[in-house]
């Protein structure tokens, strides 16, 4: 599998892991405010020659060349699918495959012994089983709807199955908001929905919709 080869020449290269370390501890200590503050205002743009670097790193094109099969029965031309693969190759940067994988097998034991798939965040793109069940009605045809606790954990345990399910989700937030283009507004929208930003303006969410927007472009041009 693609996704992990890739993880594993990541974690061969100890200098790019480092170097990666070294760029979110100096981002950290750039952008909280002189007071104390986690809150951000224009010291974000003002790191974006760092931010851009990091973005390189992450945007992997031959990944999302790799996956791109995957949205085809769902693509929607509102909605580009790199930046899916945007969010996937952001989420996999700060989520190693170790971390996915124990996150995988705890939903696994908490199925099998207390009869119910916990709600957090799972997979390549980090998709929470409510947001399988918030499309599952609206689109039958997609195999979505009706979906028990194993089949949804099944599904965003497979790398396609998981890509679709955020696929599909982001689609549905943004029809819930009533939008209609995409352009860099809407993103930021739909990741504060999509990441569960109940405070936009911490400099970590922030930060967190800067990288995807910068990877996602990146992707949009190599692709």
């Amino acid at each position: 599998m693609y996704f992990r080869s890739w993880h594993r020449r990541c974690s061969r290269n100890s200098s790019l892991w480092a170097a990666s370390l070294i760029v979110v501890a100096t981002l950290a200590a750039m952008l909280a405010s002189p007071d104390g503050s986690e809150h951000v205002g224009k010291d974000l743009p003002a790191q974006a020659w760092l931010i851009e670097r990091v973005a390189t790193a992450i945007a992997d094109v031959e990944f999302a060349r790799a996956h791109e099969a995957c949205l085809i029965p769902y693509r929607i031309p509102a909605l580009p699918t790199t930046f899916v693969m945007a969010i996937a190759l952001t989420e996999a940067y700060a989520r190693p495959m170790w971390r996915q994988e124990a996150e995988f097998a705890l939903a696994r034991i908490n199925v099998i012994v207390g009869g119910k798939l916990p709600d957090y965040s799972l997979g390549l793109a980090q998709v929470k089983p409510s947001a399988v069940r918030k499309i599952q009605g609206r689109s039958d045809e997609k195999g979505t709807a009706n979906l028990t606790d194993s089949e949804i954990l099944n599904q965003l345990s497979q790398p396609c199955g998981n890509l679709a399910a955020a696929y599909q989700y982001l689609d549905y937030l943004m029809a819930e908001a009533g939008r209609e283009a995409f352009d860099r507004q809407t993103a930021d929208d739909l990741l504060i929905q999509y990441n569960g930003q109940a405070e936009a303006n911490l400099w970590p969410n922030a930060l967190y919709r800067e990288i995807v927007w910068q990877v996602y472009l990146r992707l949009r041009e190599g692709i």
